[in-house]
């Protein structure tokens, strides 16, 4: 119980320390995979990331930070009819701004499996896109970053 509580505590501190919070996210079964969905469960703390200012009204605690979604997906989910089939962004949309972190970009590699011709151009965009968002609207440069992973 004490290495939990111990995990959960370097989590936690991890995120509250982080200015830019960085998920690197494949999309399993239309979802997120159960490692994230751990962290997930071991950051989410009443009275540390989140409180309750009233009945059914949460206030994330977790505030001013940027978070940078890196998503890979086997299919492309995105336009309709299979849109409505992504419960990886809506989830971490929500449960990302329950902990008050609200200031979401996402980057997604679509479509991996459906053609092997195309991986290296999907990927090539993805990190593209993703250089543009951490110099323009993130203002980070590559050489800003460390790492500090969740073990």
């Amino acid at each position: 119980m004490q290495a939990a509580s111990e995990r959960r505590e370097r989590l936690i501190t991890q995120l509250e320390r982080a200015d830019i919070l960085v998920i690197g996210c494949p999309m399993y079964n239309f979802t997120i995979p159960t490692q994230l969905k751990a962290w997930l469960d071991h950051v989410t703390l009443v009275g540390r990331t989140f409180r309750y200012t009233g009945p059914n009204r949460p206030e994330g605690l977790v505030v001013g930070k940027k978070v940078l979604v890196i998503a890979a997906r086997g299919g492309d989910y995105s336009a309709p009819p299979v849109s409505s089939w992504d419960f990886q962004e809506p989830l971490l949309r929500t449960w990302l701004g329950f902990l008050g972190l609200v200031d979401l970009h996402f980057v997604r590699a679509e479509g991996l499996a459906l053609d092997p011709a195309r991986v290296p151009e999907i990927l090539k965009r993805a990190e593209e896109h993703m250089v543009e968002l951490l110099e323009h609207k993130l203002r980070y440069a590559p050489a800003d970053i460390t790492v500090d992973s969740a073990s």
